[in-house]
């Protein structure tokens, strides 16, 4: 099964919409996953059924932030499990035996509300038994050198991550 997770961030322009075509015709992923959007349920939808996924579901954004949308291509037997502003979680059933979870996320970008991002994390997760990818963007890092330029971000908030 092959999952491509990109963070467009936003959608509205043609430009955007057509680099995102030539990536999809290149890697022809069988699950697209998209975050940032920055645009309604709408206007995503329509989106996406231009990328040739024709089933999906997709999340607006609220004012400028976020937007989610994830979108399968017709063989793919997927169930939706939960959503919100900053996840959706399905069960992807690639055969009979093989059964994989895909949780599309996008963390808080406030820094002072992570920690809600983390719980989330963790309540999704809680009794997992199935192979399982968590894809997105987290709005965090895990190590110093990962971050360019402004200030330095605390280490607690990496540790916390």
């Amino acid at each position: 099964m092959k999952v491509l997770s990109w963070n467009v961030r936003g959608l509205g322009k043609t430009q955007t919409v057509n680099r995102l075509k030539n990536s999809l015709r290149r890697s022809n992923p069988q699950v697209l996953f998209l975050m940032e959007t920055k645009l309604n349920a709408r206007r995503m939808e329509r989106v996406r059924h231009m990328c040739g996924y024709r089933f999906g579901v997709d999340v607006g954004s609220v004012g400028s932030m976020g937007g989610l949308s994830i979108g399968w291509k017709p063989e793919c037997d997927v169930r939706l499990l939960s959503y919100s502003q900053f996840h959706i979680d399905v069960v992807i059933q690639e055969s009979e035996t093989l059964k994989r979870r895909f949780t599309g996320f996008y963390g808080r970008p406030a820094e002072r509300d992570r920690d809600l991002s983390w719980n989330l994390l963790r309540q999704l997760h809680s009794n997992q038994s199935m192979p399982l990818l968590v894809a997105g963007d987290f709005n965090e890092i895990m190590y110093s050198y990962e971050k360019k330029g402004r200030r330095i971000r605390p280490e607690r908030n990496m540790v916390r991550f």
